[in-house]
């Protein structure tokens, strides 16, 4: 649970999800306290990522890539949270 990273006074917290998660290659997690996303700037500039852009739709867009491992993340959470 992401929250108790937060309560716990954790800035940044960064996994790979292939290895943890058990989902495709290519899919992790970063989540960063809200008084720190400030610091954080995507490595891709696109006309999506204006200034001012929230945090979680700034790091959206990466380029041109295969989307199939971000989109499985949910399914790999459930997936541990229910069998394992």
């Amino acid at each position: 649970d992401l929250q108790q990273h937060h309560n716990s006074g954790v800035d940044f917290y960064v996994m790979d999800g292939h290895k943890w998660f058990m989902s495709p290659k290519g899919s992790g997690l970063l989540w960063a306290a809200p008084a720190v996303q400030d610091l954080l700037v995507p490595d891709v500039i696109s006309s999506e990522n204006a200034p001012g852009t929230p945090f979680q739709e700034a790091f959206h867009y990466v380029g041109t890539r295969d989307y199939g491992p971000w989109c499985a993340m949910a399914d790999a959470v459930d997936f541990r949270r229910q069998r394992l």
